[in-house]
């Protein structure tokens, strides 16, 4: 006779993990975010649907404006600039994050990818401002530089 089938949650797992991962918490649905982005080879092959649906489940439970950015910006990855433009337009919390550079950052890349040139050119430059360091600055300025030139 062989050996008998595990018993539920043998193989190392908890007893009752798998009611536990039906409900997963914002650290668990953090750690997938960060596993999605570490378990791509290339930029390219980042799996951005399934970022996109793990920011909305975490923005459920814990709603702020910081993650609705933070899922706009995995949308427009997965599904194209429109959509993060028209979710970054569409925030209740704008004028709330207007001081956060990352907003108008994510919402120039959406108009550089729309080629709306001056309209990108004018978001970098907010972002510019609101840099926290030179690298950053440097990076907006080269993207702001780069849509002047685009405009002409």
């Amino acid at each position: 006779m062989g050996p008998s089938p595990d018993p539920p949650g043998a193989g190392g797992a908890r007893p009752g993990a798998l009611s536990l991962s039906a409900h997963p918490g914002p650290y668990r649905l953090q750690a997938e975010i960060a596993a999605c982005h570490a378990g791509a080879r290339r930029w390219e092959d980042t799996d951005w649907a399934e970022i996109e649906t793990t920011y909305a489940a975490l923005l459920a439970l814990n709603p702020s404006p910081v993650l609705a950015l933070n899922h706009a910006i995995a949308a427009g990855m997965a599904r194209g600039p429109k959509v993060a433009l028209a979710l970054i337009d569409g925030m209740a919390s704008l004028d709330e994050l207007d001081g956060y550079g990352p907003l108008h950052a994510a919402r120039g890349d959406a108009l550089f990818r729309l080629q709306r040139w001056d309209e990108a050119g004018r978001a970098y430059e907010a972002a510019m401002r609101l840099a926290g360091n030179a690298r950053e600055r440097d990076f907006l300025r080269e993207r702001r530089d780069r849509c002047r030139e685009r405009a002409e």
